[in-house]
């Protein structure tokens, strides 16, 4: 797709951000920044900084076109993947075992998970992973799969993917699974479902091999450098990557990420970027997966992904001679298996 001249992105800045087309002067104030600073942020910035805009913001017609975003269903991009009923995934539970307590389960833990562990116990979490495997069409038998689970926390996910078959699963995290209650469940489980204290911006070194699935879930708006991680998910993906995450419902037709310096999302300090969907999609893209919508609710959304080949983004980047160079000396780190 060729480059946007500065008159037609002006012109679609006004007609996404500000509802309307852009009057003369208007016009020709932002182009002329635009042509002498090189840089289209500037009027980016200098559009959703302006009056109208915040005033549009708090306008009823625009809260209202923000309710109906949710119902948004981008049938280009949506994924073609089937449902999974819960009557396919069998959900015949295990027992408790003898002398199971659960308030030595439950204690000392700030749970964000919730999960059916044994037959009439759950972990308490508010985020059910049941829901959302269902939600990101996670198939009910992977069997013989090797799944990594990146930001596993807990585990449940991980011991989800086991619990249906998976014949390898790996929770790649940052936490302490002594201290995330990991640990816990694992023992309770007999479960055979590995843990791996690390960091995604540095994957690769971990030498963990490929993975049929990678789950992604929860973690791309905790990051401060979301793409260096995207690139590093690539080299681990041979098959499908899932992916969950908070959006914004902001420009829709640009991509884009909204910084959170402080704790302005949530009240929460660990976050840093809400992307909308379009950026979320073009990030991913860019990094050489395929990648679809799923389902958006909400402000969260599901996507799936698989390794598309294509890195035409890199070609003459800094990034792209970086592999390049790193590949003409040697220092391309072995494939994994």
């Amino acid at each position: 797709m060729p480059a946007m001249t500065p008159s037609e992105f002006v012109r679609a800045l006004y007609k996404i951000a500000l509802g309307r087309e852009a009057d003369s002067d208007g016009l020709s104030h932002w182009i002329q920044t635009m042509e002498s600073s090189g840089d289209p942020s500037i009027v980016l910035r200098g559009i959703l900084d302006s009056q109208e805009f915040r005033l549009r913001c708090e306008g009823p017609e625009f809260q209202a076109d923000l309710a109906k975003d949710d119902e948004i269903q981008y049938p280009e991009r949506m994924a073609e993947v089937p449902n999974v009923s819960a009557e396919e995934v069998h959900r015949s539970l295990p027992a408790p075992p003898i002398g199971f307590a659960r308030d030595s389960l439950f204690a000392g833990i700030q749970w964000h998970q919730g999960w059916d562990i044994f037959e009439g116990v759950r972990l308490p979490g508010r985020n059910s992973v049941e829901e959302l495997c269902g939600r990101l069409r996670l198939p009910a038998d992977l069997t013989g799969k090797r799944i990594l689970d990146v930001g596993a926390w807990h585990g449940a996910f991980s011991f989800e993917c086991e619990r249906r078959g998976a014949s390898e699963v790996v929770a790649f995290s940052l936490e302490d699974p002594e201290l995330t209650g990991f640990h816990r469940i694992k023992t309770l489980l007999n479960s055979k479902v590995e843990y791996v204290v690390g960091s995604v911006y540095n994957l690769q070194d971990y030498k963990l091999g490929q993975f049929d699935v990678i789950l992604f879930l929860g973690v791309l708006y905790h990051l401060r450098y979301p793409l260096l991680a995207i690139d590093q998910l690539l080299g681990a993906c041979q098959g499908e990557l899932l992916i969950e995450t908070h959006i914004i419902h902001e420009l829709n037709g640009l991509p884009i990420w909204r910084f959170y310096p402080g704790a302005e999302l949530n009240n929460d300090p660990s976050n840093w970027f809400g992307p909308n969907i379009a950026a979320v999609i073009t990030a991913f893209q860019t990094a050489g997966f395929d990648i679809s919508l799923v389902e958006a609710w909400g402000d969260r959304a599901a996507l799936r992904g698989v390794p598309s080949n294509l890195l035409g983004a890199f070609s003459g980047t800094y990034d792209g001679w970086s592999h390049e160079l790193r590949s003409r000396l040697g220092l391309e780190r072995p494939k994994c298996r």
